[in-house]
């Protein structure tokens, strides 16, 4: 509620006087406002100035709307209208939500559409109050405006390399054959992202030259840009053609080749109980940078020759840690009437040599097990298990040694190298079990043969004379008492 005072001038009436100084008064009241809003701009508003190719999300503006009314606004509608109202867009189709009293929101978002051509656009934006209640909510408006301008090119994209073989024998014989496989269009970058040029030539900068090794640039000349793009900074596109040198990857090839052939396919047939842990994992990895430098088009022949050496290096530096014998009998002691039982730790493929004391063996290789032959060449007197390579000699033969240290010596090889382990048995029966020394070493098998009856019948016949001749010569010494 307001009161205006008003200020007199003179009063017209000589006879009338005014001792009181009465004024007059005039009292103006106002209501409150029920449901009004305010918005943040007013006039015209510029979103602003993007590139054609823009994002229309990068460049929204986002409205301001205050309550300034006494209630709550209830829901509100915004819209467009004008010459480019179709050139933009409202977020949530311009619903806006009730805003609380003395608050304030900024959902509202004004969009430019994509794609508008280089060009300004206006529009006038209203929001007014789209509910029951709030139809004494006076609109506001203001005019948003957006600058589209045509799209400068930034530079082209890299094209990759293109490979013209070894100098002397090369894919392209001169200039013409290139260009003619070189591409048509090219990519050019802009802020918005990338667009395709056309290509009406491609200049030979360099000069090519299929005899010399060497890159040698392309330049393109370009045609008519696309609409809406320009080109102030005069960009061009390049491509560079190589012409390589010869790079001899035979030797590493062929050691590859020699090492799979033995360990197989990138090593993984090698043994790794059989060696020193840290020379297998430096074997390995050589043996896989050796096959990546074979299969890379762009290794230089120092390349090639580092690779080459650090695989010969690792492989001549494999080398056994085993085979480690190991007597199953504590002590490496053998009682009478046990088996020899040898255990071999690796995992080796072949057993190559057997000897026993020295004296040396035949074998015969088996799917499984390897047989020791008899010095005879008639019958078997053990095995050997392949791969976990135990070493057996059954009681028969094994009783047959005399008491003392016997040693044992097995060699093995996997499709690499080969190695040697020994073990030692010590014979060591009670007192009353007398050695009789064979005059061959029995077989285990079924097939004894007849000379080897005829000499334990022998041996058994001068064992009874012996005895017979000892107590008699007894008797003689007690008569003589």
């Amino acid at each position: 509620e307001y009161t205006f005072t008003g200020i007199l001038g003179a009063i017209p009436d000589s006879n009338v006087g005014n001792t009181a100084d009465l004024k007059p008064t005039v009292t103006v009241i106002i209501n409150d406002i029920l449901h009004g809003i305010q918005l943040g701009e007013s006039g015209l508003y510029s979103i602003g100035t993007a590139e054609f190719g823009y994002s229309p999300a990068a460049n929204a503006h986002s409205v301001s709307i205050t309550n300034i009314g006494v209630n709550a606004t209830e829901p509100l509608q915004a819209a467009l209208s004008g010459g480019a109202s179709s050139d933009f867009t409202l977020s949530d189709g311009g619903a806006v939500g009730s805003i609380a009293i003395g608050g304030s929101s900024t959902a509202l978002k004004v969009l430019p559409k994509l794609g508008l051509s280089p060009g300004t656009y206006t529009d006038t934006l209203t929001v007014s109050g789209n509910g029951s209640t709030n139809t004494d909510l006076v609109s506001k408006t203001y005019d948003v405006s957006f600058t589209v301008t045509e799209a400068e090119i930034t530079g082209f994209a890299a094209i990759t390399d293109i490979s013209a073989g070894i100098a002397g024998s090369a894919t392209y014989a001169d200039a013409a054959a290139v260009t003619s496989t070189l591409p048509a269009t090219v990519t050019a970058n802009y802020s918005g992202g990338t667009v395709s040029v056309p290509v009406t030539g491609w200049l030979d900068t360099d000069g090519y030259d299929p005899d010399v090794a060497g890159s040698y640039t392309f330049t393109a000349t370009l045609g008519s840009l696309p609409a809406n793009f320009l080109n102030g900074g005069g960009y061009t596109a390049t491509i560079e053609v190589v012409v390589g040198v010869f790079v001899d990857k035979t030797a590493i090839a062929e050691l590859i080749s020699s090492v799979e052939e033995v360990f197989g396919i990138d090593g993984l047939g090698i043994h790794e109980d059989n060696y020193v842990n840290l020379q297998v994992e430096a074997f390995m990895s050589a043996l896989a940078s050796a096959k990546a430098i074979v299969a890379d088009p762009d290794a230089t022949q120092a390349d090639v020759d580092t690779a080459l050496a650090l695989l010969e290096a690792a492989y001549g530096a494999l080398a056994h840690d085993h085979p480690v014998l190991s007597n199953s009998h504590s002590g490496g002691l053998l009682a009478f009437g046990e088996d020899v039982e040898i255990e071999i730790k690796g995992d080796f493929q072949d057993v190559t040599a057997f000897s026993l004391n020295g004296e040396v063996y035949e074998l015969s290789q088996g799917e499984g097990d390897v047989l020791i032959i008899n010095e005879d060449g008639e019958g078997v007197i053990g095995t050997i298990t392949k791969g976990s390579a135990i070493v057996n000699l059954p009681a028969e033969f094994s009783d047959r040694l005399e008491n003392g240290t016997h040693y044992i010596s097995v060699t093995f090889a996997d499709s690499y190298d080969q190695k040697a382990g020994t073990a030692s048995i010590v014979v060591n029966r009670v007192a009353n079990e007398e050695f009789v020394p064979p005059t061959s070493l029995p077989n285990t098998g079924d097939n004894v043969p007849i000379g080897l009856y005829g000499t334990l019948i022998s041996s058994l016949m001068l064992l009874i004379g012996l005895l017979v001749y000892r107590r008699r010569l007894t008797s003689q010494v007690h008569v003589g008492k």
